[in-house]
């Protein structure tokens, strides 16, 4: 038999000392484990300090008469404008012509259309992107077709928050257009192309494929809703009330 420990002995069992070990290296791990997460919470921190004190400094709210060329910050980030706070008086007055809305009507395999609608007059362009609506192809599509007017006539651009508009900055370099962003969920910043949009899913309803379209067909298209009176603008139509505006 086994000797029983001896009474009153400073030595420990070794299943003591095993228990005393797990528990020592659990506080052990605890302790390292809370270590990191401190430093972890510290990196972060700090992180997003930085982060909002570079966007603070990067991302600057111009006025409304600020030049294209003001087009790029800090770290080559384009300017942001937003409607609420910067567009002119004179687009939200509908004042004078040249100041235009726009979007995209999407269509089936996410195909899409670019619509750009003049705030004063209702007059409507529709631009064919049939590679794709990628930020770069947009700009460049969009660019192309606001350039075709004479230089009354662009005066600026509202967009919603689309990713589409990413390259923004391009499309103001090439136009000399500054665009403006709507603000989340105030489609009523923008509510002539909304409405125009409707009126356009009469020739291109929703889930039905617009790919085969060409521009010859979407400027047909236009040229149908240009010429169709409206209401809002006196019974005459949307050419009719640009060519009066650019009189």
């Amino acid at each position: 038999m086994c000797a029983p420990w001896p009474t009153g002995s400073k030595r420990t069992h070794p299943r003591d000392r095993h228990t005393v070990t797990v528990r020592s290296r659990l506080r052990d791990r605890t302790t390292h484990a809370s270590n990191t997460v401190h430093r972890a919470d510290t990196t972060m921190s700090n992180v997003l300090r930085i982060h909002e004190d570079l966007k603070c400094r990067s991302v600057h709210h111009v006025s409304a008469d600020a030049g294209v060329g003001e087009e790029t910050a800090l770290a080559g980030r384009p300017i942001v404008r937003r409607v609420q706070q910067q567009r002119p008086a004179e687009a939200d007055d509908r004042a004078v012509p040249g100041h235009w809305e726009g979007d995209l009507l999407m269509g089936k395999r996410m195909r899409a259309i670019a619509t750009l609608v003049e705030r004063k007059t209702r007059f409507v362009m529709l631009v064919a992107l049939p590679n794709g609506h990628a930020a770069d192809v947009v700009a460049e599509a969009l660019a192309a077709k606001i350039v075709e007017l004479p230089e009354q006539l662009r005066r600026s651009l509202t967009w919603d928050q689309g990713k589409e508009m990413a390259a923004h900055a391009r499309f103001s370099v090439k136009t000399g257009v500054p665009v403006y962003f709507c603000d989340p969920r105030s489609p009523w910043q923008r509510g002539s192309n909304e409405n125009t949009n409707g009126l356009l899913r009469q020739y291109f309803p929703k889930r039905t494929e617009i790919a085969h379209y060409s521009q010859d067909d979407l400027d047909d298209v236009a040229a149908e809703l240009n010429g169709r009176p409206r209401q809002t603008l006196g019974w005459k139509t949307p050419s009719q009330a640009l060519d009066e505006a650019l009189r």
